[in-house]
């Protein structure tokens, strides 16, 4: 049980990003504002309630999901569907947020970020009596192993680096992600530079918080996507700007 609860212990993710007025850079890259109904916020869920626990832990669990939703942690991610598992099988019953949805959202993420820890992590679940799916957790031992080992390359000839500045030319804090990976926050009207991104076609994506929508009455997010291949940019001109508005 020790080694179990540290493997899934929470951590905290600590972002450093330099931010300053806006500034142009040489290459523009531009992205249609999106947005879309939010997934039920965890936080507004009562999972000791709708689940029939008395368990207390169960009251930091919108907390623990928030917050791997926020960062695409898949360790902490699993953690919270590891306690939705357990209180499923002893109670019988399931919360509108369920353990196999998580499941599903952390190996989907593990597999975005090409992360043989995070991947053998989710095979571990996949294959844990509360789930029982061999198929699947052999599916992700596999993937796994592929991709031990390989790190991020640099970008463009001579492997020089490529940086992407995102600027926030929205009216809310918007969140990065950068293959899949967490970067960090911008607030509104600064900028904040990523460097050493990768080798080959790499997803930029980007999102803000959950917002209320009155007429609707529903909550929403906004969210931008690219993708960008920066495998042959010219020396002299390596940097990108992801101006989102």
């Amino acid at each position: 049980m020790k080694s179990f609860t540290k493997f899934f212990a929470l951590f905290a993710v600590a972002v450093l990003f330099s931010s300053a007025s806006l500034m142009a850079q040489p290459y523009n890259l531009k992205s249609d504002t999106k947005k879309e109904k939010a997934l039920v916020p965890p936080k507004t869920v009562d999972f000791r309630a709708q689940l029939g626990s008395t368990n207390t832990a169960l009251d930091k669990v919108g907390e623990i999901i928030d917050e791997g939703r926020q960062t695409k942690n898949v360790k902490t991610l699993l953690s919270a569907a590891m306690i939705l598992f357990l209180e499923e099988n002893t109670q019988e019953k399931k919360a509108q947020i369920t353990g196999m949805e998580l499941l599903k959202e952390a190996s989907e993420i593990a597999e975005g970020q090409k992360n043989s820890q995070s991947l053998y992590a989710c095979a571990y679940v996949w294959g844990s009596i509360w789930v029982n799916d061999a198929a699947s957790a052999d599916k992700y031992n596999k993937l796994a192993a592929s991709f031990e080992g390989k790190g991020a390359g640099l970008r463009g000839p001579g492997a020089k680096e490529c940086s992407v500045q995102v600027e926030n030319h929205f009216d809310q804090r918007i969140y990065v992600y950068i293959d899949d990976v967490y970067k960090g926050y911008v607030e509104p009207g600064y900028w904040a530079k990523y460097t050493n991104i990768g080798l080959g076609t790499t997803k930029l994506y980007a999102e803000t918080e959950d917002y209320w929508v009155e007429a609707e009455n529903d909550y929403f997010y906004s969210f931008w996507e690219y993708e960008l291949d920066l495998k042959s940019y010219k020396d002299e001109n390596p940097d990108f700007t992801w101006k989102l508005q």
